[in-house]
């Protein structure tokens, strides 16, 4: 005859009814659907991660160079002299070093500058006479200025 002494509590096997097999199933599809969830997820977040790093790594690229060439673009401050060095030649030079940046021939429009009293003036013959000469494209950092004033010399005639 068997004594029975205490209860314990065992992992074993056990057959399914068919509706734990058919909620089994259900749990199944949703953890598919999970997976799949989490790796669109990780596939955007790694694109997006992809794309930050793409930016940071061109922003190092660029702070390098920089860095090793001990110089930077940036815009500066120009003035342009006409008929100098010769008649016929601008001159763009930097106003923060006084270096000649480049030298060029004046487009027709800016060799009629002087026949007029003010640049007004010209402007208004050229409307008025229908002539269409404007300067060639000037370079994007290069305005087209004229010199200033050197200290001294008398101030230019008011314009209208």
């Amino acid at each position: 005859m068997a004594i029975q002494i205490g209860q314990v509590e065992l992992q074993l096997m056990c057959t399914l009814t068919d509706q734990e097999v058919q909620s089994r199933g259900s749990m199944l599809g949703e953890t598919i659907w999970a997976i799949d969830s989490a790796e669109r997820e990780r596939t955007s977040a790694m694109k997006t991660f992809k794309e930050r790093l793409v930016g940071l790594n061109e922003q190092q690229r660029k702070l390098a160079r920089i860095i090793r060439e001990r110089a930077e673009e940036r815009m500066v401050h120009c003035v342009v002299q006409f008929h100098t060095p010769c008649e016929g030649i601008k001159r763009v030079v930097r106003m923060d070093t006084g270096e000649v940046v480049r030298e060029e021939g004046m487009t027709n429009a800016e060799k009629q500058l002087n026949l007029w009293d003010s640049q007004l003036e010209f402007r208004r013959f050229m409307d008025t006479n229908g002539v269409c000469d404007a300067p060639e494209e000037p370079a994007p950092d290069v305005p087209t200025v004229h010199p200033p004033l050197v200290e001294g010399e008398p101030d230019p005639p008011p314009q209208d």
